[in-house]
């Protein structure tokens, strides 16, 4: 058990940590010592060093001591708590419960259980580290063993008690589903309110999205090739403005998709992670708000500029353009674009443009 906790210590930021410990998240302070009762401890052992004629420096290193036993009673009175769930929507740790053969994450703080009073479908049984998925029958991943849960499969909830509280988690769902590319004849299903955003572009791999799905292109001689698509609706993660947008990034192994992540709704906003050679999809945990370089550049003026003078060069063979992303692995200021011409996935293509040179390449992207 105290490894368990010291796991946690270390994996969370140290006020969290100690709100996790004690059972204070939410409910007050850390317990410790005042500013006054730890003074006049300093203040006692100076004056018992003065009564026993010690020296300056035995003096100091007396107070120093009595701090030490000060900090290390304050830690074992923090270890003794240990009934709080983590809060906060930045956290990288994310709770999660394995139980009836599915695994739920911790979305919201609930009122009280689902159904009638007083229900219970099981217990707690065992945990593994923060950093760890449950995998086991009645399993977590934040400590709680032989607290009670209440299921309610119809719905995909299963509640926990932490403390007088109840903590609402819900079932995650890791499937991968393809995008529907038969729906995407025309622009209008393709683009959808806001168009597609390039997120990620190398000698070798292109990845961009819009409403209709993340598609992943691979070079294939002339032109190049969709080779993996994931239906983002299946994640909650369709909308592309408004309360309900969702993050989409991607680097040359996966993309990384926060759905609604900036909602005003009390949920906890996550992380999932698809990875493009397994085809598979992970929950990485909650989502925190990092700075996009890349992406901020791809929407300033001096990109919109360099874009604009893209668009001129193509004529009517482009009819719509995204975003420009800085092709990795190549020489500077050499950027990628997707374009869409007016007859939907059949006509959309990849460019990459030389600044420097004024050099433009089109080249078509195929359906698998």
């Amino acid at each position: 058990m105290q490894n368990h906790i010291r796991k946690i210590i270390l994996f969370l930021s140290t006020a969290a940590a100690i709100a996790v410990l004690t059972g204070t998240a939410g409910c007050g302070q850390v317990p410790q010592r005042d500013t006054a009762e730890r003074t006049e401890t300093a203040s006692a052992v100076t004056q018992t060093g003065a009564a026993a004629d010690v020296t300056q420096a035995e003096t100091a290193a007396a107070a120093i001591e009595t701090e030490a036993a000060i900090q290390a009673e304050t830690a074992i009175e923090t270890e003794a708590g240990t009934d709080s769930l983590p809060a906060g929507n930045t956290e990288e740790f994310l709770p999660m419960v394995y139980a009836k053969g599915r695994l739920y994450r911790l979305l919201r703080e609930a009122e009280a259980p689902m159904g009638e009073s007083g229900c219970m479908s099981g217990h707690i049984r065992s945990s593994v580290g923060p950093e760890e998925t449950p995998a086991v029958e009645e399993q977590s991943n934040f400590g709680h063993e032989g607290r009670p849960y209440c299921l309610d499969e119809e719905h995909g909830w299963l509640d926990v008690q932490a403390e007088d509280k109840w903590m609402r988690f819900t079932a995650v769902d890791l499937t991968v589903k393809p995008a529907d590319l038969d729906r995407m004849s025309d622009n209008l299903n393709l683009l959808g309110a806001d168009g597609i955003e390039l997120n990620y572009a190398d000698q070798g791999q292109i990845v961009f999205h819009s409403f209709a799905g993340l598609f992943q292109c691979v070079k294939a001689g002339e032109g190049w090739k969709i080779n993996r698509t994931l239906d983002l609706n299946s994640l909650g993660a369709g909308a592309t403005q408004g309360d309900n947008f969702s993050l989409i990034t991607a680097d040359k192994d996966g993309a990384f998709i926060s759905p609604e992540c900036y909602s005003p709704k009390p949920e906890i906003p996550v992380i999932y992670r698809y990875l493009f050679d397994d085809n598979r999809l992970e929950l990485k945990g909650r989502f925190g708000d990092k700075p996009d370089s890349v992406m901020q550049w791809s929407h300033s003026k001096e990109a919109m500029d360099i874009r604009e003078t893209i668009r001129q060069k193509l004529g009517q063979e482009a009819l719509w353009i995204s975003n420009l992303y800085p092709v990795m692995d190549m020489d500077v200021n050499v950027y990628g674009f997707i374009t869409l011409g007016d007859g939907g996935l059949e006509t959309l293509g990849y460019g990459r443009y030389w600044k420097d040179t004024d050099r433009l390449e089109h080249e078509a992207i195929w359906r698998p």
